[in-house]
């Protein structure tokens, strides 16, 4: 075989020879034997990731793992799931076999590295679960090196962050952030101004991550960026963090748009409050700078479109005070005025931005109660869009449970809506909300089921859903489909069976 030549040129050359014949091409030498033996060769040397050089080198040997193997039958899934690879079932078996302490088998690592460096996203948890043999195996073959996020920091780290490729940078980065947070702001400040736009932007992406009042000072500075990009980033992490000076401002634009006025009448004169929104009028460009932009979207006025990026910015809190009105009264109180729908779907967005804010919960709890029918939201907003990011930002037993009471108080959240109110977070279920949502989606199921409109969230849910109540899914689909599902539901039925196979082989 010739030096320098990589595994897979070889094989593609040998595969020339094949085709024309050995007795027609003099350079193989001795014939079928000798191409059959290189052909070996090559292709094991392939698989192991070993590219030839010109001149020999010794290899070190692979470190002794730490971790033992999966088992046969867990190691036979993983099998399954790189003959038709999907990312997140991959993902998934890796995250169970990390939990477990096992790791991939020695003959699936290098087929697995194949795949995982081609991602667009690569997930630290599949390299992780390689073990020593995929560390071994990517530093033979540069096909396989990619970044990733891992939870030691390397100690060329600073030497990475000066010279580093942006794949690197950025996964660093993400590593010092999680490890130490201030260390990774140090490193972000050290080459800040020859850093370009799109770079000063990701790493402010990566200063979310546990965004704390240590950092504020910085990012206060990098609203005034050169780059609009940056700017706008920063003031969206800025908005995420809790009693920062960028949310007192939006608090004091958004107390000037809330108008209260105190009456008393009847003969106990008991004090009636009434409260009214009052969008600005003028544009101040001093806004801006926290990240308001002036011209509107499509469909909505300026000045709704004004309110609802500093509304969406303030904490909650700014209603109580200027009304005095608890939450549930305040949302009352609103319920006629002409920009409530623009004011709820504030309401929402601003815990999305910001759900540790002051008295977080109790306005998700009359937020909540609100949207049931007879009341001021019912009705008119099951579809308001902020409903989600909302309930993404909740810990997952509370989104959880706000989802199904939601379903559970609004007639208009049943068949089609139900489905997407209960797959709007992308978490994975818990096998109680699993249960329910089974339950739900049997009771609203509409008496003709569309595939088509049923598609995507039969797929969500055959991802979400916890494997112990597989057996409830397939009962759904049956009864929702008498005649025997479509092609894609019933690669949804196959996915749900697999992850409940791969659960029960790691004894989830």
């Amino acid at each position: 075989m010739t030096l320098g030549k990589g595994p897979s040129r070889v094989l593609s050359d040998l595969a020339v020879t094949a085709l024309l014949g050995t007795d027609r091409v003099t350079r193989v030498g001795a014939g079928p034997a000798t191409l059959l033996a290189q052909a070996a060769v090559a292709g094991v040397r392939a698989r192991a990731g070993r590219q030839c050089r010109v001149a020999v080198q010794a290899v070190e040997a692979c470190p002794v793992e730490a971790r033992a193997e999966a088992n046969a039958s867990q190691g036979a899934i993983l099998e399954r799931l790189l003959d038709s690879p999907e990312a997140a079932l991959i993902d998934e078996w890796c995250t169970l076999a990390q939990a477990r302490g096992v790791r991939v088998p020695a003959f699936a690592v290098p087929t697995l590295l194949d795949w995982w460096a081609r991602q667009p996203v690569r997930s630290a948890e599949v390299f992780a679960a390689t073990g020593a043999c995929g560390v071994w195996l990517a530093g033979l073959n540069q096909d396989w090196q990619r970044p990733v996020v891992t939870t030691d920091i390397p100690a060329d780290a600073e030497a990475v962050w000066q010279t580093g490729k942006a794949a690197e940078r950025g996964a660093l980065l993400l590593s010092v952030r999680r490890a130490e947070p201030a260390r990774a702001l140090a490193m972000v400040r050290a080459t800040w101004d020859a850093d370009g736009a799109d770079e000063r932007r990701r790493f402010i992406e990566v200063l979310a991550h546990g965004v704390s009042t240590a950092d504020e000072a910085f990012l206060e500075a990098a609203l005034d960026d050169r780059s609009k990009t940056v700017r706008r980033e920063a003031a969206r992490v800025l908005t995420r963090l809790p009693g920062s000076t960028l949310r007192a401002r939006m608090r004091e634009r958004a107390a000037s748009m809330i108008v209260v006025e105190r009456t008393r009448s009847g003969v106990l004169r008991r004090s009636k409050v009434t409260v009214k929104i009052e969008p600005p009028k003028d544009f101040d460009k001093a806004w801006e700078r926290d990240g308001v932009d002036e011209q509107p979207a499509t469909g909505k006025g300026k000045r709704a479109f004004w309110m609802v990026q500093m509304l969406s910015a303030a904490d909650l809190a700014v209603w109580t005070a200027a009304s005095g009105l608890a939450p549930a009264d305040l949302l009352e109180s609103i319920a006629e005025d002409e920009y409530f729908g623009d004011a709820f779907g504030s309401m929402l967005a601003s815990l999305a931005a910001c759900p540790d804010q002051p008295d977080a919960a109790a306005w998700g709890d009359a937020i909540l109660a609100a949207s049931k029918d007879g009341k001021a939201a019912g009705r008119k907003f099951v579809n308001e869009p902020n409903w989600a990011s909302m309930w993404r930002e909740q810990p997952v037993d509370r989104s959880e449970a706000m989802r199904l009471a939601f379903v559970a108080g609004n007639q208009a959240a049943k068949g089609l809506v139900a489905w997407r109110v209960l797959t709007s977070d992308s978490r994975a279920w818990s096998l109680a909300f699993s249960t329910s949502a089974m339950q739900v989606f049997r009771d609203t199921m509409p008496k003709k089921t569309e595939t088509w409109d049923f598609w995507s969230p039969v797929d969500t849910v055959s991802r979400l859903l916890h494997p112990g109540a597989s057996e409830q899914f397939e009962q759904l689909i049956a009864a929702m489909y008498p005649d025997g599902p479509s092609e894609s539901i019933r690669k949804s039925l196959e996915r749900v069976r697999l992850r409940a196979e791969m659960h029960k082989e790691f004894g989830s």
